[in-house]
């Protein structure tokens, strides 16, 4: 496989190759805005429906990485493992999954010690909680480059269990935390940002920085080794447009749901593509996680 971690980073980061980048980002979120909400009423519906679903879950996330709750399994860590089973919502899903895809998830967590986990969530909970206490939301929007966001860390194995807690699920989690600081790196997300930037390749291999091509050829995913920092950059500029149309609907938007709205924005692009990513997927690999 033709790995996003692969593209040598420098390049990425670019002034010139962002600048391009949200360039595109702009065009096309002006066309698929207009697509996925074509007026207040399906903005309002939309908006809700995502806070609502949201909110639905957002109460086990902040259960599981409450340091109190944490403390409790330094006498049993390996039992860590049977509660990210049960009580993880996003961990609980990819177990439970059907789908084939998720047969190498299950044989990582399988093969993960509880003890392994305990560590790497205790780790994620410390850095939420840090970061959070300086966190300036506006600041965070003004940012002129991703390496001035503050997580650039989390791409790293002190936050990572290898084949269980990787980029996708991690920000996940700290994002039903606090998703006003994080967003959520899912399937959904990185398809998106490949199809609102027109499906540029920018002279990447893969046909586009967002994508990942199999070694064997035979179907592309999107890039799950996606930097987190440039990510949230992008993401952040996303949540500037979708705030100024909103505006333009006289409809304001709560803050601490920012990137609630974002990501409801991000599945609205990919439900309009589900047909264009499973062609592109291998068929046994079309999955949601």
């Amino acid at each position: 496989m033709i790995r996003g971690q692969d593209i040598p980073n420098d390049r990425l980061y670019k002034p010139e190759h962002i600048h391009e980048v949200l360039t595109d980002m702009t065009e096309g979120f002006e066309v698929y805005f207009q697509k996925i909400v074509p007026d207040k009423t399906h903005l309002v519906h939309v908006l809700k429906e995502s806070v609502e679903k949201f909110e639905h879950e957002r109460g086990k996330y902040i259960e599981l990485l409450d340091r109190a709750y944490l403390e409790e399994f330094e006498y049993d860590p390996g039992s860590f493992k049977g509660t990210l089973r049960r009580d993880c919502p996003i961990i609980r899903r990819c177990l439970n999954s059907p789908a084939k895809v998720m047969d190498a998830y299950r044989k990582g967590f399988n093969q993960a010690s509880g003890e392994d986990m305990l560590e790497v969530v205790i780790n994620l909970s410390g850095f939420v909680d840090e970061f959070i206490a300086e966190f300036n939301p506006g600041k965070q929007l003004k940012a002129k480059h991703p390496s001035e966001l503050g997580v650039s860390d989390l791409d790293t194995e002190t936050y990572t269990t290898f084949g269980v807690i990787g980029g996708g699920i991690r920000s996940h989690i700290i994002y039903n935390l606090h998703p006003i600081a994080f967003p959520s790196r899912s399937q959904n997300s990185i398809w998106s940002y490949y199809f609102i930037t027109h499906q540029k390749d920018y002279g990447f291999e893969d046909g586009s920085e967002f994508l990942m091509i199999n070694s064997d050829g035979v179907g592309t995913q999107q890039n799950f080794f996606y930097p987190y920092d440039l990510f949230t950059y992008y993401a952040g500029k996303i949540f500037l447009l979708l705030k100024e149309k909103c505006l333009e609907y006289d409809y304001p938007l709560k803050a601490e749901y920012r990137y609630v709205y974002v990501n409801a924005f991000f599945d609205g692009v990919a439900n309009l593509h589900s047909e264009d990513i499973n062609a592109l997927k291998p068929f046994h690999e079309q999955f949601d996680y």
